[in-house]
């Protein structure tokens, strides 16, 4: 079950970063995506393994470390409650969740500078987007 499990999310991943740029970060090479958000187009680092989901945005401190892109994408094969930390995080961010395209809720998560925060889903989500804020 688990390596079936394993396979699905591995194929999910890989056709869902086909034919874009990339960009090397200090830590990983990402996949880089435009994806609209409520009427704005944002250039997004895919967060296409379980490793670079825990380190998300960890010691980005402005859009320059992140080839000047404008957050980061978290895809999840299903829709499940999600929670996200400001652990590491040195800059302001507007995290969407969202289920499909349709956005459920808009949350910000502060600094890490600005104290410890956990944020969570407000329902089930198969994708949750962080947004540096300007």
């Amino acid at each position: 079950m688990i390596i079936c499990v394993s396979v699905v999310i591995y194929n999910y991943f890989l056709q869902s970063s086909k034919g874009n740029k990339t960009c090397q970060t200090h830590k990983y090479q990402y996949t880089v995506i435009q994806k609209t958000i409520v009427n704005n187009s944002f250039s997004l680092l895919t967060a296409d393994s379980i490793s670079k989901q825990t380190y998300g945005l960890m010691n980005i401190k402005n859009r320059k470390d992140i080839c000047e892109a404008d957050g980061m994408i978290f895809r999840f094969p299903f829709s499940t409650p999600q929670s996200f930390w400001n652990k590491d995080t040195l800059v302001d961010l507007d995290v969407y969740w969202m289920r499909g395209d349709k956005v459920i809720e808009k949350t910000n998560l502060p600094a890490i500078s600005k104290g410890f925060r956990m944020i969570s889903s407000p329902s089930a989500v198969d994708t949750v987007v962080e947004i540096i804020q300007q």
